[in-house]
């Protein structure tokens, strides 16, 4: 009986690992696709040189979301917009950049060299965001092809409950969670945790604990 409830304990965690992974990569080729029409969209206003306000609307509806997909990378540390003579800190690209595109596309001055540089800066943050939605497609497919990944995956998400919940009851904020999920001392600890479970399921499946203690006590 306890062989067989490790061994369903052990599948459980296999397959609800895999279907964590199966998300991941989801929510990523999702976030791909959106990158992808984004990019569509802002190139079709450039070259209409700001006429196409079907597509401005449709990119400025989605901005915050494309924005938050960027995470870090969308945002520039210092940024001084031409010629200007200040310096912004902690800039996001997407909710600023893309109202002075308008403007300066509408601007007969500025429609040139200023404008391009609003264009060219947004398109390279779009196109470097793809690269890496990609890579991370490519390691997702990886993952989902190795039954070891799902195991460790599933126990990753077992030993992130507690601070689920400690962040549903308030005593973590959400980004402290968040942080913490995603630090590297995290995913050691559910890693050492994953192979330890692993070794343990392997060893009651196929001999027992009682029979395993006995052939190391013969051993020594």
């Amino acid at each position: 009986m306890d062989r067989l409830t490790v061994g369903a304990a052990l599948i459980a965690l296999c397959l609800y690992g895999l279907y964590q992974i199966w998300l991941n990569l989801k929510s990523s080729k999702d976030n791909r696709n959106f990158t992808d029409e984004f990019l569509s969209k802002l190139m079709r206003y450039v070259n209409s040189h700001g006429s196409n306000m079907e597509d401005y609307d449709w990119m400025l509806h989605r901005s915050n979301k494309m924005q938050y997909n960027l995470g870090h990378a969308g945002i520039y540390g210092s940024y001084r917009p031409p010629y200007q003579n200040v310096v912004y800190s902690n800039y996001p690209i997407i909710l600023n950049m893309l109202p002075d595109l308008r403007n300066a596309l509408n601007d007969q001055v500025l429609s040139g060299d200023v404008a391009s540089q609003y264009a060219h800066a947004l398109r390279e943050v779009l196109i470097r965001h793809i690269g890496e939605t990609e890579d991370r497609i490519n390691y997702l497919v990886d993952e989902i092809m190795n039954p070891l990944k799902w195991f460790r995956e599933g126990v990753k998400e077992v030993v992130s409950i507690p601070v689920y919940l400690l962040s549903a009851l308030g005593i973590l904020s959400k980004p402290l969670a968040s942080n913490m999920l995603s630090s590297s001392l995290f995913s050691v600890l559910s890693g050492v945790v994953a192979l330890i479970s692993f070794l343990s399921a392997l060893v009651t499946i196929g001999l027992g604990w009682e029979q395993f203690s006995q052939k190391i006590i013969a051993l020594i």
